[in-house]
């Protein structure tokens, strides 16, 4: 009973293990694929104004001189203020939009240091927009991604220079946590981190506390988390990690992590404790009663399966295979290892097949060897049932009658062949007398009206109480 009860609970353990890292890996997957609609939608928006007609014709004013000179103030002052009309009227948290030269060097920038916004001064080169930049100074409050995008000439394709926008984490972040503020642990189903960074120093971003001045903290991040990213090679991946590091504590959890659409080096990590997943049903197993009852039940469930497959089955598959052989397939073998009379009686299945099969190729090549005969004779043979009516006739038949083929004749009275009416009943007469007829000569006419003289034998074809039920004639022509 102990055992038992011992192996169910550990298979339910089992269970609810894999549903709940199941749910974890959806949750990561829907959670992330929300994100990159934002991220797509940013992406297009940056690669729309990398077109725009006065970047271009500012950015290739600078490639036409050799030293990208400053341009002039009258078309600094006409792009900074379109570029400063973008960011305010933006409806995504864009706090700066930036210019850079076909190497890279920053030309012109709406940010504004004193406000703590500090664009790139400088920009690796790109070949489509992307995201580039990831910063997350834990002496500010701004958490911020720089997002880049090639410039390139409409005609030639030449890389003019970049174009690029500092944008807030904030709302993305507050998307994550679900909330501004903590995050209790258990507070309800899923728990959520975001980590960022490179990946010497990756960090994890998690909302402060009600003391805080700031909405996030960033904190290093766990060796046990990195060390479960790095087994997954970076991808989407979900495991048990015995130490999990949440905000004030460690615990025992489930976690799922998932690189995250438009953070750089981001991950999202949705974690659960263990205490959560299995508290129901460790509070379950406390229950006698329940315990009894689910060893009964796997009880009555074995006691089935053995009924089913020892008795049951056997006997289906008796029942099904006697049908198909009924229905002539001889091939059937039986297979049935049961080790009781249940085995033999299949056996018995076996052997009455084989012996059927035997019995009916002897009976085809015995068929096979008559119809050779009757086909070979040069004398013709027909036969008819009760009424006279043929039923039968050989090839050499055809010929005497002058047919094209023997189903002209099948279901014809055999009185319509003989030339002379009153032959027929006298030789039926003679039959019924003597039960056969020798060598008896008549005449009889062809299908083009020619009479012939046929000099015929025939018997009767009797049925097992010995009543006559046609007659077999066998005929040539003497003429």
């Amino acid at each position: 009973m102990a055992l038992a009860l011992i192996g169910g609970y550990a298979a339910l353990r089992t269970t609810q293990r894999a549903d709940v890292m199941d749910d974890l890996r959806a949750a990561a997957e829907k959670t992330a694929e929300g994100l990159s609609f934002g991220t797509t939608a940013r992406v297009q928006g940056i690669t729309r104004l990398a077109n725009e007609g006065r970047v271009l014709d500012l950015l290739e004013a600078l490639e036409e001189e050799p030293h990208y000179p400053e341009p002039s103030p009258q078309d600094r002052r006409a792009v900074l203020d379109w570029m400063r009309h973008l960011v305010d009227t933006a409806l995504e948290p864009v706090t700066a939009l930036s210019l850079y030269g076909p190497e890279g060097q920053l030309v012109l920038t709406t940010a504004d240091e004193e406000d703590g916004v500090a664009p790139s001064r400088w920009i690796e080169p790109i070949d489509a927009a992307d995201y580039v930049n990831l910063r997350f100074p834990p002496e500010s409050s701004r958490y911020e991604v720089e997002l880049a995008a090639p410039v390139k000439h409409p005609e030639t394709g030449v890389t003019l220079g970049y174009i690029a926008e500092v944008a807030s984490m904030r709302d993305t972040l507050h998307y994550l946590y679900k909330s501004g503020g903590a995050t209790p642990e258990g507070s309800r189903r899923y728990n959520y981190q975001v980590i960022v960074g490179e990946s010497e120093e990756p960090r994890v971003l998690r909302p402060a506390g009600a003391e805080s001045p700031y909405p996030f903290e960033a904190r290093p991040a766990p060796p046990s988390l990195l060390e479960a990213i790095e087994e997954g090679e970076g991808r989407e991946g979900v495991q048990r990690i015995r130490d999990f590091e949440t905000s004030d504590t460690r615990i025992d959890a489930f976690a799922a992590h998932t690189p995250l659409p438009g953070l750089p080096g981001g991950y999202l990590v949705i974690y659960r404790s263990a205490s959560a997943v299995f508290g129901g049903l460790d509070r379950a197993m406390a229950m006698a009663s329940a315990g009894a009852a689910l060893i009964v039940a796997l009880l009555c469930l074995q006691a089935y399966r053995n009924v089913h497959n020892n008795v049951v089955r056997p006997v289906s598959l008796l029942n099904e295979g006697a049908q198909i052989i009924g229905q002539g397939d001889l091939e059937l073998k039986l297979k049935i290892d049961t080790g009781d009379e249940i085995e033999g009686l299949a056996n018995s299945f076996n052997k009455m097949a084989l012996a059927l099969k035997h019995n009916i190729r002897q009976l085809e090549e015995s068929e096979a060897k008559y119809r050779s005969v009757v086909n070979s004779m040069r004398d013709g043979i027909l036969q008819t049932d009760e009424n006279q009516i043929i039923t039968f006739l050989n090839p050499a038949g055809v010929k005497i009658w002058g047919l094209d083929t023997a189903e002209e004749a099948l279901g014809q009275s055999l009185e319509e062949f003989f030339l002379v009416s009153s032959d027929l009943p006298r030789l039926n007469k003679e039959l019924h007398a003597e039960g056969y007829i020798e060598r008896v000569r008549v005449w009889m006419k062809r299908k083009d009206t020619r009479a012939i003289c046929v000099e015929l034998s025939a018997n009767c074809m009797t049925d097992e109480n010995g009543e006559c039920t046609g007659v077999e004639i066998i005929f040539r022509n003497v003429t």
